[in-house]
């Protein structure tokens, strides 16, 4: 009986892993090559921009710097922009030659940790944010002059500055600085679409593709385009995602709609179901109702199985 068990319930951990509501995942760098490359994102003509992400720094580099990610390249006078470490943990937010600088934070070791930078276009000023907290804040020397629209994770555009750690829920928004507050509300969640700036969102991976060799953008206006990964072992480099997406943030209102779990609805390039003020994911409801299913269906097994040997 406990072996047809087994086998009974062995579909919902196979549904499980198929699924990404049930991957908490994130992309995972050693310094051996790993590299996830992205193109089309254009950050020209002096707009503003913010970005953010969480961080586990497994060690920081012994010299030099390393990189979570970088835009453009190649790399002159203002032409590329960073988010990275030196060695003696300090972070930057830079833009080549005219960096931003806070710490040191050789406590994150081996900690996730939120990180988020805005860029104001008009006023050229600049902010890097630690966990919703304002930690550094200048006006750069120049504007941002991108020279190129492409986006790499985990080391630079030539195979440098070597970032050893992992990186999850990466979000870029055009043309608009992010205040504070709106850091610090939407940081713990993986699903934004209640994001008041959602329009601006320039690109978004949550990094829960994996075992894959490329990762999903999630922005609504890039339905369909990944990320590509490269490395020795692309479909190792998937590691635990940040740990409590939704923890120490409390509820959200979120817009008054209902979307039938039957599509994309507008807002989305995923499913999500939004019913009494609580958003879904298609993939978490079609979860859901898998594991009510099967175990409706075990316990009629069981049930089946007691009778027959009772009457056996």
């Amino acid at each position: 009986f406990k072996s047809k068990m087994r086998i009974l319930l062995l579909p919902l951990a196979l549904a499980c892993l198929s699924l990404a509501a049930c991957a908490n995942q994130s992309l995972r760098f050693t310094t051996n090559g790993e590299v996830a490359t992205y193109s089309g994102l254009d950050l020209s003509g002096n707009v503003s921009f913010s970005w953010e992400l969480w961080v586990n720094v497994r060690a920081f580099p012994s010299g030099g710097l390393s990189w979570p990610f970088m835009h453009a390249g190649p790399c002159g006078h203002h032409q590329c922009l960073f988010f990275g470490f030196r060695s003696d943990g300090v972070a930057m937010f830079g833009l080549i030659q005219d960096d931003l600088v806070a710490g040191p934070y050789l406590q994150d070791r081996d900690k996730w940790v939120h990180w988020a930078g805005t860029f104001d276009g008009e006023s050229r000023a600049r902010r890097l944010y630690r966990n919703g907290e304002l930690v550094a804040s200048d006006f750069a020397k120049e504007n941002y002059r991108p020279a190129s629209t492409n986006l790499y994770f985990g080391q630079d555009n030539i195979g440098s500055n070597k970032y050893n750690g992992m990186v999850d829920e990466f979000r870029l928004f055009k043309g608009v600085a992010l205040d504070q507050l709106t850091i610090k509300k939407y940081m713990h969640f993986e699903d934004i679409w209640d994001h008041p700036y959602i329009d601006s969102l320039g690109t978004f991976f949550h990094f829960n593709d994996g075992p894959a060799t490329s990762t999903k953008d999630m922005a609504p206006m890039n339905r369909g385009r990944t990320a590509v990964i490269g490395g020795p072992n692309p479909k190792g480099m998937w590691g635990p995602g940040f740990p409590s997406k939704r923890a120490d943030s409390g509820p959200r209102e979120v817009p008054m709609r209902t979307f039938i779990p039957v599509g994309p609805p507008p807002h989305s390039p995923e499913n999500i179901w939004v019913k009494d003020g609580n958003s879904v994911s298609w993939h978490a409801f079609v979860a859901a109702w898998t594991a009510v299913v099967l175990g409706a269906a075990a316990w009629r097994y069981s049930t089946l199985a007691a009778s027959h040997a009772k009457s056996s």
